[in-house]
């Protein structure tokens, strides 16, 4: 029994309806903190804007606390910690805390706390008051148990700022304006028109990846429970279009490189709308009153704009200037390429501490790709999509352009909030370019086993390899007729087989020639 499209869109806005409904709930939740009873009472101010404090690594500095008030019937013992002293450690400069008197007339005091920045993150310096204490010889012991947290101030620590830190985050966002204008320049247009007249495959693609992965990606936030800062940066790779990884992906696997190429297109123009409007909707629970995750509405739509609008400048270029575009597919994916992985491995040093992550932060990095192609591959085929395509769609549908959302993170947000959100978008890229690496070397085995070339593959990634060339003479002195026929009539599969000349290529789009008598495909 066949399963109605519209029924399957039906159930996907209904998940993702569970899951806005499902996240704002445990939003909820999580607000209801519940107090702590206790007999005492603290009035407690840290002398700090916004309760907050920034530092760069490492950083010493002082916060001066002030206690207003205190109401209890015996004396409290109360001192300073860290949440992370892997992020900051805390001294009070007097001692190791004070212990606090029950009295009629308490007088304000104010002490120093000590902090010393160790490594970029975002945690709390907390004021803890407990009524169990051990004192010998003078000298106080506080034992932190049965303690309560009467006072906190948000610490952030963001990375040192280097010259060359600068020349990675500007000079990635380049790659990728170059990248896209070489991505017009070298687009096969016959191929993509193709795909368009007959758009099933690319309307379910397109609406996969942006109704499936923006849902995902919160609903996993939810499910390691990240902070803020992480959260938004999963989610804004969630609400990315594709890139040129799941094209190559696409060619190394043997699958639909024309759709591929053709969702890829369609989703970076609509991603001018539809990455706004999925932020919109998607980074409200995470953000909340915090004005550091809000969205930058304007700076997103400038930094879509200046990836988009040269990707139509490379068209204009590739249609006007022919040598342009064998340029440009023969050199500049090859320097676009090499460029990205100078620059990333420049970056590595700094970016360190995307390895001493959680690893909650790691499995939803590897999840949201993994769960999104597979989830976009099953909803292709339930609607009817042959299974080369529904492949192919899911490969685009799971991996999103991960960089595109590293330059936004860096660029339109602050330290340390763009850098901890950062920390999936590098560790995704990893993972899905390791998966990709691996599957094309299962795949270059198998090949090789059942005795396929590669070059199919290759005539599919670079046109410009296929040439014409004039070859009047055979073996006999003389090119035989029937032979330059059966060459004009059929043409290779990628499994080996042949098929006529005249199939419009959907399911193995290749480069094709109308030659005439006297000539020969050959393949460099």
């Amino acid at each position: 029994m066949a399963v109605k499209p519209g029924r399957i869109f039906f159930i996907v806005i209904l998940s993702i309806a569970w899951t806005l409904a499902f996240c704002q709930d445990q939003g909820s939740r999580s607000d209801q903190r519940l107090q702590p009873e206790r007999d005492f009472h603290f009035d407690i101010s840290f002398e700090a804007q916004n309760n907050s404090v920034l530092y760069t690594e490492g950083d010493l500095s002082s916060i001066n606390v002030t206690i207003h008030t205190f109401r209890g019937p015996k004396p409290v013992a109360i001192f300073a910690r860290s949440s992370s002293e892997a992020v900051f450690t805390v001294s009070i400069s007097d001692g190791i805390g004070y212990v606090i008197e029950p009295t009629t007339d308490f007088s304000p005091f104010t002490f120093a706390v000590d902090v010393a920045a160790h490594s970029i993150g975002i945690e709390t310096l907390e004021i803890v008051a407990t009524e169990e204490r051990i004192e010998e010889s003078g000298v106080l012991e506080l034992v932190d148990e049965n303690s309560d947290v009467v006072a906190s101030l948000t610490v952030k620590v963001k990375l040192t700022v280097t010259l060359i830190g600068l020349i990675v985050e500007y000079g990635v966002f380049a790659v990728l304006v170059f990248w896209f204008c070489n991505l017009g320049s070298s687009l096969e247009l016959d191929e993509v028109l193709e795909r368009i007249k007959k758009p099933w495959g690319v309307i379910v693609g397109v609406v996969a990846q942006f109704t499936i992965m923006p849902p995902l990606a919160l609903g996993l936030t939810y499910l390691y429970r990240l902070d803020s800062a992480t959260a938004l940066g999963l989610v804004l790779i969630g609400t990315c279009p594709g890139g040129n990884l799941s094209n190559t992906l696409s060619v190394i696997l043997s699958l639909d490189y024309a759709l591929s190429v053709t969702m890829t297109v369609c989703t970076n123009i609509l991603a001018l709308g539809m990455m706004p409007l999925n932020m919109f909707i998607y980074t409200k629970p995470i953000a909340g009153d915090d004005t550091n995750l809000q969205v930058p509405y304007l700076e997103l739509l400038f930094q879509l704009a200046i990836i988009i609008v040269p990707f139509f400048i490379g068209i204009f270029l590739g249609h006007k200037f022919p040598k342009y575009k064998e340029f440009s597919i023969k050199w500049l994916k090859r320097l676009a390429a090499v460029v990205i992985l100078i620059l990333l491995a420049v970056d590595f040093p700094f970016r360190l501490y995307v390895f001493r992550s959680d690893w909650e932060i790691f499995l939803s990095a590897i999840s949201l790709p993994l769960i999104g192609t597979i989830i976009g591959g099953v909803v292709a085929k339930m609607v009817c999509v042959e299974t080369k395509s529904a492949l192919t769609i899911g490969l685009e549908t799971g991996i999103q352009n991960a960089l595109l959302a590293a330059g936004i993170l860096t660029l339109s947000y602050p330290a340390p909030e763009g850098d901890l959100a950062v920390r999936t978008a590098y560790l995704a890229v990893i993972f899905s370019t390791f998966v990709g690496i691996v599957a094309g070397i299962i795949n270059y085995i198998y090949r090789r086993l059942k005795g396929e070339s590669d070059d199919d593959t290759k005539d599919l990634v670079d046109p410009s390899h296929v040439e014409v060339q004039l070859d009047p003479r055979n073996q006999n002195g003389k090119k035989d007729n029937s032979e330059i026929q059966n060459q004009k009539d059929r043409k290779p599969k990628a499994d080996g087989t042949d098929r006529p000349a005249s199939s419009n290529g959907i399911d193995n789009p290749t480069f094709d020639s109308n030659l005439g008598d006297g000539y020969e495909v050959t393949t460099e």
